[in-house]
């Protein structure tokens, strides 16, 4: 092996390396620094009434359009994290959570 090639490997060995540790620091520090709302997300479950959705919320730190009486209340929440969007759809009609979805921000 040629010594320009010896240097690359290393160099994409170590890139490698640092790119698997980066990533794993990521991973270990997001449940502590609440980076990410996955969790909270999937705390809420399609049927679940609007009081107990707000409850979550709130419990999470999340502020959205749903408020209390008498200011007219909104059947949508929108919230994110640094990479994803979430939405909560609440039915008018039954008080219970009717969507919910996720995308990743670009």
């Amino acid at each position: 092996m040629t010594p320009a090639i010896r240097k690359t490997l290393r160099y994409m060995l170590v890139s490698m390396l640092l790119g698997l540790g980066l990533s794993l620091v990521a991973i270990v520090t997001d449940p502590q620094l609440n980076l990410s709302r996955w969790n909270l997300y999937n705390e809420i479950e399609l049927g679940m009434g609007r009081d107990q959705v707000e409850l979550i919320l709130e419990r999470g730190g999340v502020t959205c359009g749903i408020t209390e009486p008498p200011v007219p209340r909104t059947n949508a929440c929108h919230f994110s994290d640094l990479w994803r969007g979430y939405q909560i759809l609440i039915n008018k009609d039954t008080g219970a959570v009717a969507i919910k979805t996720f995308g990743l921000i670009a």
